[in-house]
């Protein structure tokens, strides 16, 4: 491919300005620094602290890290810093270098980077002494997006989210993760134009990264009138995963005020985090929901049953319940046996005679 094509492919996906590079020529194997400057709307909500990364590596598997991109706000702007590694010999100055970039920021963002690219660095820094290595607060957003978003959309990649969920524009002309290995030995190889793909690739990603994070932080700030109620749901259950009580109790009610009639699933899923909550009544609700028709859960049957005999005091209601599960003729033994015996232990506090025969 042409310098010129490859110039303009890089063009293409460049978000603001671009500085030259500021350090050595490609031969080197010193690290070569390059900066973008981007506006985005939202961004002032975010911490200053923050520090989002990104890297490019030599291999889809392992290897080392060839670039990595370093997004943060500085004078009210998304300042992305580009650290690339000019050859292998240059690997302990490039390292020490993205250190120092993130050396006393107050948390990490990445998107699979608890999985891959922090542990990678980390393994980096310790084959070629470079220590200490930073030890930050990491939020790794694939988890969160998985969570919140996941259920609905099926797929979570940054690429899906950016088009499905950001309603950012398609990248044209974009090489995409899996060319970077290519990439970076055509750059070896003296291909400049090989490099410019590369960089636009990590800017764009670390772009789509902080709209990302912006998304998630008006969630922290309590900002959930634009989001899906299967989303809410999800959101809640993250939050109790994470161990914040207050913040998925709040999920969970903006979920029960916006989702009238939500599914079966959804249903139990919210029964339960209401029940965890302490909102047993509206826990009930849901198990009823659940419970109901020819094919309900028979989980949520007994849930319901057992709510309304021991915090409503109300047998016979569970009675009810009971029974109606009882009559469904694709019960497995196992859960028609453990529904009887729950039958006849209400039946006999109720005072009413068992339908059992003698055998």
């Amino acid at each position: 491919m042409a310098e010129a094509d490859l110039y303009r492919r890089w063009r293409a996906f460049q978000a603001g300005e671009r500085r030259a590079s500021v350090v050595q020529p490609p031969r080197s194997s010193a690290p070569r620094l390059f900066g973008v400057s981007v506006d985005l709307a939202g961004w002032e909500t975010v911490p200053a602290g923050w520090r989002l990364l990104d890297l490019e590596t030599s291999a889809l598997r392992g290897g080392f890290a060839f670039l990595a991109g370093v997004a943060a706000v500085r004078d009210g702007r998304l300042r992305i810093t580009q650290w690339v590694l000019g050859d292998l010999p240059g690997e302990a100055a490039f390292l020490r270098a993205l250190a120092d970039e993130l050396d006393g920021a107050a948390c990490l963002i990445t998107y699979n980077g608890r999985s891959f690219d922090w542990p990678l660095l980390r393994d980096r820094a310790r084959l070629n002494g470079v220590a200490p290595w930073p030890e930050l607060p990491h939020r790794d957003l694939l988890h969160e997006a998985r969570a919140v978003w996941g259920g609905r959309l099926g797929r979570v990649g940054l690429s899906e989210l950016e088009r499905t969920l950001l309603g950012r524009p398609t990248r044209r002309d974009d090489p995409g993760g899996a060319a970077m290995p290519g990439l970076y030995r055509a750059y070896l190889a003296g291909e400049a134009g090989a490099l410019d793909l590369a960089l636009g690739h990590n800017a764009a990603d670390l772009e789509a990264l902080a709209v990302l994070a912006v998304r998630c932080r008006s969630l922290d700030l309590g900002q959930l009138g634009s989001e899906d109620p299967s989303d809410l749901l999800g959101l809640a259950g993250w939050r109790w995963r994470r161990g914040d009580r207050g913040g998925a109790d709040a999920a969970l009610a903006a979920w029960l005020d916006a989702e009238p009639t939500p599914s079966r699933s959804e249903s139990l899923r919210g029964a339960t985090l209401c029940r965890r909550l302490g909102r047993w009544e509206q826990a009930a609700t849901l198990w009823a929901r659940a419970a109901d028709g020819p094919f309900g859960s028979v989980d949520a049957a007994i849930a319901l049953a057992i709510h309304l005999e021991r915090r409503r005091h109300d047998p016979a209601a569970a009675l009810a319940v009971v029974e109606t599960a009882l009559a469904r003729p694709w019960l497995s033994p196992a859960r028609r046996e453990r529904l009887a015996a729950r039958r006849e232990r209400l039946r006999r506090r109720l005072g009413v005679r068992s339908s059992r025969t003698p055998a």
